[in-house]
């Protein structure tokens, strides 16, 4: 259960004014797994540090933008372990697990940038609904 979500470090950089054609790319990866005891009321639960990094690049050498964070998601111990040890051992996630992070990295973080992005005048990195105007027929 996902009882957390923060950002570390968050930071825009706008390198020139768009001229021409820009390309938008975006990436969202999870960084780290670390365990965390969680004591809550009295109450010891066993949970997962889910270190992230997302980046928004506006090319060529337009703009960019990083967030970087992490979910705390409490689980059950044996789980945890098994989600460790895998991690430990070949660096990858039960999509189980990552896929449910992965949706809340891209929500929170997407809505994060769009919001960022504005502040220094860079164009929406994913694009808004548009009204058509009716043909006449």
């Amino acid at each position: 259960m996902i009882v957390n979500f923060l950002l570390e470090k968050i930071s825009v950089e706008k390198n020139k004014e768009i001229a021409g054609n820009v390309e938008v790319k975006n990436n969202a990866k999870i960084t780290d797994l670390k365990e965390q005891t969680i004591d809550a009321l009295g109450n010891k639960q066993t949970a997962v540090n889910v270190h992230f990094a997302f980046k928004i690049t506006y090319e060529p050498n337009v703009a960019s933008i990083n967030i970087e964070g992490k979910i705390i998601d409490v689980m059950e111990e044996k789980d945890k372990k098994e989600l460790l040890a895998t991690w430990k051992k070949e660096a990858k996630i039960d999509p189980k697990y990552s896929s449910a992070w992965m949706n809340l990295i891209l929500s929170r973080c997407n809505v994060k940038a769009l919001s960022l992005g504005n502040d220094v005048n860079l164009p929406p990195h994913i694009p808004f609904p548009r009204l058509a105007k009716k043909s006449q027929i």
